[in-house]
């Protein structure tokens, strides 16, 4: 029953690709730009997983005894902890964590809006990674990243001009 789940799953998302890459042609050439360059992979990897579903194919690793008992107790381990956080959590918890995700949103909006995407994209991205204590390495290699991909895809190879931040237009004029 899990497998025809995932496939009719598979099926309802190529169709929905399909259906995008179908009516982007209806666009201009630099307007039809993004959503091709979303819509052909994500239907070539489900096009791999639908074929992966159909015959069945399930990855198997060959590991060691010593990695076997190591990945079951880390399992065991982690079901733990989260049944431990599953406890805990109280309602005012709850609506704190909701309305620090919502504060989260509002300071990217408005960071958009004041210094536009490719200044808000980097410094949004150390600000929420460094508040989750994440190590600088990974937070400076990942605002780069996300950096130099929004930087590329949009203004070198699609030659789209991102949002004029309100700064900049205050600066000018």
């Amino acid at each position: 029953m899990k497998a025809k789940a995932r496939i009719f799953f598979d099926l309802f998302l190529m169709a929905f690709f399909i259906a995008v890459i179908i009516a982007s042609y209806q666009y201009n050439v630099k307007a039809r730009l993004m959503p091709l360059v979303i819509a052909f992979p994500c239907l070539a990897m489900l096009i791999y997983n639908f074929i992966s579903d159909v015959l069945g194919k399930k990855e198997t690793k060959v590991i060691s005894l010593e990695d076997e008992m190591f990945l079951k107790t880390m399992e065991k381990v982690h079901a733990e902890v989260m049944e431990e956080k599953k406890e805990k959590k109280t309602d005012r918890e709850e609506t704190i964590g909701l309305l620090k995700s919502g504060a989260w949103i509002l300071l990217y909006c408005l960071m958009v809006y004041l210094f536009g995407f490719l200044i808000t994209i980097p410094v949004y991205t150390i600000i929420f990674m460094r508040y989750s204590e994440d190590s600088w390495t990974a937070t400076l290699s990942t605002a780069f990243g996300l950096w130099l991909t929004i930087y590329l895809v949009f203004t070198v190879i699609a030659k789209i001009s991102l949002y004029d931040a309100l700064i900049f237009r205050l600066w000018e004029g």
